[in-house]
């Protein structure tokens, strides 16, 4: 049975190996990036998630606090997560770092994930946001299929120049 609680610091490790073994199956993050605990543990999170499976995790997942995010340069993600709530940027929570083993991808588990940190933005009063390059297809099936919504497509720092935009959601009330 799946259950999901609250990030410890001992599932870091084991949370790196995972991120390593899923990359190459899902293409998150993109190439380039260092996959370490630094890559996990984000500035100005509000609350990290893990999915655990017969004792091991398999899974993970983050809210950050949507004011304090700098996803580009000129604003546009936070301002598009704004308008699509109607409500400040202190009233939003940003689901960020949703991963699972590649191992148990199709059973759910990532789905469990998102519908749990979204839940846990809306019993904060929090209206969940978040971000995803298109060519994550199956990821981006999975969102719009939970009600998610597209608000903006927008260029990232993180992206390199001439990629494909950034879906800027939210996950309307």
């Amino acid at each position: 049975m799946v259950r999901v609680r609250e990030r410890r610091a001992a599932d870091l490790a084991p949370l790196v190996e995972v991120l390593r073994e899923q990359q190459p199956l899902t293409g998150y993050p993109q190439t380039g990036v260092e996959l370490t605990e630094d890559f996990i543990c984000r500035d100005h999170e509000l609350v990290a998630l893990v999915a655990e499976l017969d004792g091991r995790v398999v899974g993970h997942v983050s809210v950050q606090e949507a004011a304090r995010v700098h996803h580009d340069a000129t604003g546009t993600t936070l301002a598009a997560w704004e308008r699509g709530h109607g409500r400040p940027a202190d009233e939003l929570g940003v689901i960020s770092a949703l991963f699972v083993a590649g191992s148990v991808r199709g059973q759910g588990i990532g789905t469990l994930l998102l519908d749990t940190a979204a839940a846990w933005c809306r019993s904060r009063g929090l209206g969940p946001c978040l971000d995803i390059v298109p060519n994550r297809t199956r990821a981006l099936a999975m969102y719009r299929a939970r009600g998610w919504v597209t608000v903006a497509e927008v260029e990232t720092w993180w992206m390199q120049p001439g990629s494909p935009l950034v879906h800027v959601m939210v996950l309307p009330t």
